[in-house]
């Protein structure tokens, strides 16, 4: 069952060692086990600024245009994201951050509005001791899909797992993925690792250790915007999901 709490975020980083302790080989599927997952919290300023100093251009977040050399003007240099080309009441802000310890997770999914999804690892619990405690490396664990492969993903979701892939409320165990017709890609982020998300591609996340810090953001295309008009949003309201 999904409840929010009220807590600080320094009373929570300094109750992961504990949070960890809980999730065993054991019991990490039973739905009992305490699992708080720290999701959609602002971005800092100073994370944002930082990571526009490393993150290329035509992938950060909002940016407003990606200089083509082959262009002899600017004016024809296609936008990054062209959620930067609306009035700023109009944009979707979605620089996010996310924090959780081992036994957190996102169910399989797919990114809102078909758009590309980004996804950076800014930070992990190490092996040391934090709070007088050790802790246990920090990374996460992806399943990943192919664009292609989406409709064949979410036949299989409904057809053999029982759930509706739109409603994100599954995470499926490693023997479902060894059985499906369809290649997933596994990957383990660590700190500074950057994971893109194809539009439309079906993906689940298991964070490991102690300690995960995430930043993720979403960019809208000319092209993933047809695919967001002509198939992501007519499947999204018939699962009365929210547009914003």
């Amino acid at each position: 069952m999904k409840t929010n709490i009220p807590l600080s975020i320094g009373h929570y980083l300094s109750n992961m060692p504990m949070l960890t302790e809980q999730i065993t080989p054991q019991n990490f599927t039973e739905p009992t086990c305490q699992r708080i997952y720290l999701k959609d919290i602002d971005c800092p300023d100073v994370w944002h600024k930082k990571l526009k100093e490393i993150i290329p251009p035509f992938l950060f977040y909002m940016n407003e245009s990606t200089l083509d050399p082959t262009c002899l003007s600017q004016d024809f240099a296609k936008a990054g994201d062209l959620m930067s080309s609306l009035p700023t009441p109009m944009r979707a802000e979605n620089l996010m951050c996310y924090i959780g310890h081992e036994g957190t997770y996102t169910p399989c999914h797919q990114e809102m509005c078909a758009t590309l999804g980004h996804n950076i690892m800014v930070e992990t619990s190490t092996g040391t001791f934090e709070h007088g405690k050790r802790t246990k490396p920090g990374s996460s664990i992806w399943f990943m899909t192919e664009t292609k492969d989406h409709h064949l993903v979410s036949e299989y979701w409904s057809s053999i797992l029982g759930h509706d892939i739109d409603l994100e409320d599954h995470f499926a165990q490693i023997s479902a993925w060894k059985a499906a017709p369809f290649t997933t890609y596994v990957v383990e982020q660590r700190a500074g690792d950057f994971i893109l998300i194809p539009p439309l591609a079906p993906h689940q996340v298991w964070n490991r250790g102690t300690r995960t810090m995430k930043v993720a953001w979403n960019r809208t295309t000319v092209e993933t915007l047809e695919i967001a008009l002509e198939e992501a949003l007519p499947r999204a309201r018939t699962v009365c999901r929210d547009e914003q």
